[in-house]
């Protein structure tokens, strides 16, 4: 039913965020499978410099880190905090975790660089960012419904499932470090 009633978009976030993280980190945060398998993350960590970049809070993508004890396979975490106002589809995350990645003595061109999203906002980022483009279709959302609209926001590939990134990475002839996005 419509009641009208209009609510701040920042007392939306608030809700969620009070739900998700919880009291102390025990709210719904605790209840998200992780969508890679540990054996694929040593597969790619091989030949591949992995990294996240997302509009989460970083606080939440750090805890999600260490909950999988996954802090060594991502030394590169680009939270909301390090995007100011210019968060995806805009490039700038994207490009920042290349400059991040150019200070820790690693530089790469954006050509060398893989992105991998889930959300059409990744891929037209990734697309503006010059990165090569692998979208990743969520279990929870209907494939024949989005793979489509990945591609036609730029993806390269489309994945059902994000443990096929290292066949994927040698179809595209990329020995390219790798950031991914949660």
């Amino acid at each position: 039913t419509d009641t009208a009633m209009e609510v701040p978009i920042s007392r939306v976030i608030e809700e969620f965020q009070d739900r998700y993280r919880g009291d102390d980190w025990d709210g719904f945060i605790t209840e998200e499978p992780p969508l890679v398998n540990e054996s694929t993350l040593d597969t790619l960590n091989e030949d591949h410099i992995l990294g996240i970049v997302t509009g989460r809070p970083e606080e939440e993508a750090q805890w999600t880190l260490n909950h999988q004890n996954w802090t060594d396979y991502f030394p590169l975490l680009v939270g909301k905090e390090k995007q100011g106002d210019r968060s995806k589809p805009d490039p700038f995350p994207l490009e920042h975790s290349l400059t991040m990645l150019a200070a820790a003595g690693c530089p790469m061109e954006p050509d060398e660089a893989v992105y991998v999203g889930d959300s059409v906002d990744d891929m037209a980022a990734a697309e503006e960012a010059g990165m090569w483009r692998i979208g990743v279709v969520p279990p929870y959302v209907d494939s024949d419904d989005h793979e489509p609209l990945l591609k036609e926001h730029g993806a390269q590939i489309v994945l059902d499932d994000p443990n096929d990134l290292p066949s994927a990475l040698s179809s595209l002839g990329s020995q390219a470090p790798v950031q991914a996005v949660s």
